[in-house]
């Protein structure tokens, strides 16, 4: 028992010093508060009702709403990718691929509308906290899918899709 007790005593003055600091120097690395990400969502995919735009200029309204409370994050980008298949609709180039820090809601990508039949899709990566506990963070995926007809009888410009975020209970 003795023996152990030395072990244990020695590798307790190892650790020790190992964890003892310098002090010559001023520490001047950055700090960041460290977060705890709770929740990563499985990307949820959402087909939205068939819309019938009219040709010419047009967006794509983008809205994503939380509780509360929470923000988005401020260290890590919303993230969006919108693409259409077939030329008539026409994603402005900014944002097939588009990212920022706490972005302003709505979104409000422009479009180009031609007649026919397209479909949109947007992928968003959603990085969002609680706002007073800012280390306690969500990662949400979305893949949205627009069925988009234009056509000329339509009056309407622009499709518009809503994402409500719901913090997960335990």
């Amino acid at each position: 028992m003795p023996r152990k007790l030395t072990l244990l005593a020695l590798a307790f003055f190892v650790i020790l010093a190992a964890c003892e600091k310098d002090n010559t120097e001023p520490d001047v690395s950055p700090t960041l508060t460290p977060t705890t990400v709770i929740a990563v969502s499985e990307a949820e995919n959402i087909t939205l009702d068939p819309q019938t735009l009219a040709p010419g200029q047009g967006t794509l309204i983008v809205n994503v709403s939380m509780p509360i409370g929470y923000k988005f994050n401020n260290l890590a980008p919303f993230k969006a990718q919108v693409a259409a298949t077939g030329s008539n609709v026409i994603v402005d180039s900014a944002w097939t691929r588009y990212e920022q820090i706490e972005p302003t809601m709505p979104l409000q990508i422009p479009l180009t509308l031609n007649e026919g039949a397209s479909i949109l899709t947007l992928d968003l990566t959603i990085y969002w906290c609680e706002a007073v506990n800012e280390s306690l963070c969500f990662v949400d995926e979305r893949h949205i899918t627009v069925p988009i007809t234009v056509d000329r009888s339509a009056r309407a410009t622009f499709a518009t899709t809503e994402v409500s975020l719901v913090p997960p209970t335990y």
